[in-house]
């Protein structure tokens, strides 16, 4: 991950197919207790796990040691880090761009119906976008078409 000046961090890592998640399997419970993939070891750190879907979110007093530990475990997944959570992102992610103050872009190809009802799942709340190959997470529950630029008096 890296920073840049405005106040973004990147996965931007290559992503390679891991075989671990199928991305058109049933999402499961949204927010329900995730099973380790095979192979897998969560930083002992982690005191929750939740999956939605192909996305999963750990929770706990993470670091980013366990960050790293956790992107060495899933090479071919985005993984990044905010506060206390480490999310793993949809297989179809293959570059997130996290803005500080909450605006998320992904960027990859065939974000399918599952992939998509997964990130909303682990969103609630928020407005989802999808265009193509980018779905953007927005930082508030309104809508973008709805916000109009205002004028000075």
């Amino acid at each position: 991950m890296r920073a840049d000046s405005s106040r973004t961090q990147t996965a931007d890592r290559p992503a390679i197919a891991d075989g671990i998640h199928e991305t058109n399997a049933a999402p499961g419970l949204a927010g329900s207790p995730a099973t380790t993939p095979s192979g897998v070891t969560w930083p002992p750190r982690t005191q929750d796990v939740r999956r939605y879907g192909t996305l999963i979110r750990l929770t706990g007093p993470l670091t980013d040691d366990d960050l790293a530990a956790v992107r060495t475990s899933l090479p071919g997944r985005q993984v990044t880090r905010d506060g206390g959570a480490i999310t793993i992102w949809p297989a179809a992610a293959r570059q997130v761009i996290v803005h500080h103050h909450g605006l998320v872009i992904l960027h990859g190809e065939a974000f399918d119906t599952w992939s998509l009802r997964a990130i909303r799942a682990a969103h609630p709340g928020r407005f989802i976008s999808h265009d193509g190959d980018i779905v953007t997470i927005w930082p508030t529950t309104v809508d973008p078409a709805q916000l109009r630029p205002t004028t000075p008096k």
